[in-house]
């Protein structure tokens, strides 16, 4: 395998204190020449649980919550990505490492707050709702318009006489 095909490493773990775990992966890929792009990737998996959508589905019919919710699965992954781009070869793994310690220091504080879990699911259920609502919406068709009114075309032949 060449420089240019790095593949992804996991470089570490962390566990917040609500037992979420984050995984640092170094996704770096060398660009040209000594120079890198330095990618890492900050992954936590969410356990889907439904104790965490009973605020999300208030007013929602029971059928469509439910399905929302099977959707979703067993797991929802939170992101975070942070790179830095045209960095020397040799200043490449430093980079990493104040990547990671920049996320050490802010991340895993906002991942391990005790409403960011429900927060970030409750978000996943509303883009699960609108996605499942305009799929259900396109599959019913165009809704009936009142156009009996229509009398055909609209008549524009007075644009097109000559000025003559």
């Amino acid at each position: 395998m060449t420089e240019a095909e790095y593949t992804p490493q996991l470089i570490g773990e962390r566990q917040t204190g609500t037992g979420l775990v984050v995984k640092f992966f170094d996704h770096s890929k060398k660009l040209t020449g000594d120079r890198w792009q330095v990618k890492l990737v900050c992954e936590t998996e969410i356990p889907v649980t439904e104790r965490f959508f009973d605020s999300c589905r208030r007013d929602d019919d029971p059928d469509l919550a439910a399905r929302i919710i099977r959707q979703l699965g067993e797991k929802q992954v939170h992101v975070i990505t942070r790179e830095r781009n045209f960095v020397e070869a040799a200043a490449r793994e430093g980079v990493v490492t104040e990547l990671v310690e920049q996320l050490d220091k802010n991340i895993l504080e906002y991942l391990a707050g005790q409403s960011f879990t429900k927060k970030f699911l409750c978000r996943r259920y509303e883009e699960e709702k609108k996605r499942l609502c305009l799929q259900m919406q396109q599959a019913a068709g165009p809704p009936p318009t009142d156009d009996d009114d229509d009398d055909g075309p609209a008549d524009f032949s007075a644009l097109f006489r000559d000025a003559t």
